[in-house]
């Protein structure tokens, strides 16, 4: 994913963002390439990307479904 390195730490350049954000990141990340053909996938990167409450979260989403 982009935002992360293999290790799943932050690649370097990316924004910090709190705890809670960087944790749905994480999760997202490890969710979306173990699941890419559960069709509640897709259906969860969509509800993130229009729906959650932090805009640097929406972003990261909204990038991750450009791929």
């Amino acid at each position: 994913m982009r935002g992360l390195d293999s290790t799943g730490m932050m690649k370097p350049g990316m924004k910090f963002c709190g705890w809670f954000v960087g944790r749905s990141i994480l999760l997202l990340s490890q969710i979306a390439p173990s699941y890419p053909t559960h069709p509640k996938t897709i259906e969860l990167l969509r509800d993130r990307a229009l729906n959650a409450s932090d805009e640097q979260l929406r972003e990261w989403v909204q990038e991750q479904l450009k791929m």
